[in-house]
C-alpha cells in the first residue's frame, strides 16, 4: 500500500509510478478494468472468491457433520441443523427434534453404529442459488464390515453469514432419485 500513496492514478491507469512501489501483480490485476463497471467487476470477483470458500468450508462441515451422526454427536448435530431440519426416506420426514431423540436413544441403549461408521460419495455435485446450496450425489455407508446399499441424496444448506446450516437431507435408493 505504500505505492498508492507515491504513485498518481487515474481509473484505470498508473500515470507516474517509481518502479520500486509499482503494484506487484495480483489476480485482481488480471481483471478486466472498466473504468464504468471496474467496481462491479472486482465485486463479481470477490463475491467468487467469497463462495468458493465458503464452497470449501461447506464440504469440511458436511464432513464433520456426517462424523457427529455416525459417533451419535447429538449436540453437534443440533448446533450444525437448522431449526426446521428435515431428513426425507423412502420411510417418511424426520424433524430434527424426532432425529435428535431416536439418536439420543439409540446410543443410550448401545445400538447406534456400535461399530462405527462412515459415508463415502461416488458421485458430489455442489450447486449454488441466491442464498443456498444444494448438494448432490450417490453414495454407500460402511459400518464395521458391512456396506450398505448405494442412495441417491440431496442436500440444502444455507450460508447465515457466520456458519453453514443444513436445512433438509433426502435420501433414496439410487435408482428411485427424489
Amino acid at each position: 500500500m505504500w505505492g498508492s500513496k507515491l504513485c498518481a492514478w487515474t481509473q484505470a491507469h498508473i500515470i507516474s509510478c517509481p518502479n520500486s512501489f509499482r503494484p506487484q501483480p495480483d489476480p485482481l490485476s488480471m481483471a478486466p478494468l472498466d473504468p464504468l463497471h471496474g467496481r462491479l467487476t472486482l465485486a463479481l470477483i470477490f463475491k467468487g472468491r467469497d463462495q468458493s470458500m465458503h464452497q470449501d468450508d461447506l464440504k469440511q462441515v458436511r464432513e464433520n457433520w456426517y462424523s457427529a451422526f455416525f459417533a451419535g454427536d447429538v449436540a453437534h448435530l443440533a448446533r450444525v441443523q437448522a431449526d426446521n431440519f428435515t431428513v426425507t426416506t423412502e420411510r417418511g420426514v424426520q424433524s430434527k427434534k424426532s432425529q435428535i431423540d431416536t439418536i439420543s436413544s439409540a446410543k443410550r441403549s448401545g445400538s447406534w453404529f456400535p461399530q462405527g461408521g462412515q459415508k463415502y460419495d461416488t458421485e458430489l455435485a455442489i450447486q449454488n442459488s441466491s442464498g443456498s446450496t444444494t448438494v448432490t450425489g450417490q453414495g454407500y455407508t460402511i459400518s464395521g464390515q458391512s456396506q450398505g446399499p448405494v442412495v441417491a441424496f440431496s442436500e440444502n444448506w444455507e450460508w447465515d453469514g457466520a456458519a453453514w446450516r443444513v436445512v433438509s437431507l433426502s435420501y433414496s435408493a439410487a435408482g428411485n432419485k427424489n
